[in-house]
């Protein structure tokens, strides 16, 4: 998928491994890293004053290109979002605006407006993750919980929980759907994902209990699921 123009995109980042897509981007249109302005929420939410901040630095001239991508962007409330009006008409002929948003809906009609948003991910990480695969194989296969002791799936950061729930969700919705009898099986361990993911975000839980118990989930239902379809 090509972009060729500098229009702000809005993005669902479980569909994407950010920051590859990221760095495709800057590549494709000759950003530096310097260049790179990451803004995240500070505590729980984007800030006006982080606007404010933005706009100072945009104020300062150069002839390279600049990036600018908000994490969480739906942690931003209505005056945050409004502020950022005035520059997505002035700043976007070398700025790109990316969006990181799993609920778009949470964005005023107004960003929306002057914006594209992604719905899928690029082609080619329509792919089945092999680590994922991998996992899911050995759920299905798994007679005690033994898959814990997997060392990929070791998680010291948030970062990395809401890494691999990413990939987790793309595989589910992709890949392996066509896979299930049950599709029920499937809606209940993607709300599962979604659910373990808005908890780990929202109430700092332990990253690694956390995913350890949203495996034992999705093996539990995997195998209620095959056993059900040996009995048929």
């Amino acid at each position: 998928m090509q972009y060729t123009n500098m229009l702000p995109l809005i993005i669902n980042p479980n569909n994407f491994r950010i920051d590859d897509f990221i760095h495709k981007l800057a590549k494709q249109y000759d950003i530096p890293d310097c260049n790179i302005f990451r803004i995240k929420p500070l505590k729980e939410e984007i800030t006006i004053n982080q606007i404010r901040e933005l706009k100072k630095d945009l104020l300062i001239s150069q002839t390279q290109k600049r990036m600018i991508v908000f994490f969480e962007f739906e942690k931003s409330g209505l005056e945050t979002q409004n502020s950022l009006l005035k520059i997505l008409e002035e700043k976007v002929d070398q700025n790109l605006f990316i969006f990181l948003v799993r609920n778009p809906e949470k964005i005023i009609s107004t960003i929306k407006s002057r914006a594209k948003i992604i719905h899928s991910p690029i082609k080619k990480q329509e792919k089945v993750d092999p680590l994922i695969k991998e996992v899911i194989e050995r759920l299905k296969e798994a007679k005690n919980p033994g898959f814990l002791n997997n060392k990929d799936l070791t998680i010291t950061k948030k970062e990395k929980f809401l890494e691999l729930a990413g990939r987790l969700t793309v595989c589910f919705k992709k890949e392996l759907r066509k896979d299930y009898q049950d599709k029920l099986t499937v809606i209940k361990i993607l709300k599962k994902i979604l659910q373990t993911t808005y908890f780990v975000e929202s109430n700092n839980l332990n990253p690694q209990l956390a995913f350890d118990n949203l495996l034992i989930f999705i093996w539990k239902n995997l195998n209620i699921e095959l056993q059900g379809s040996k009995a048929t």
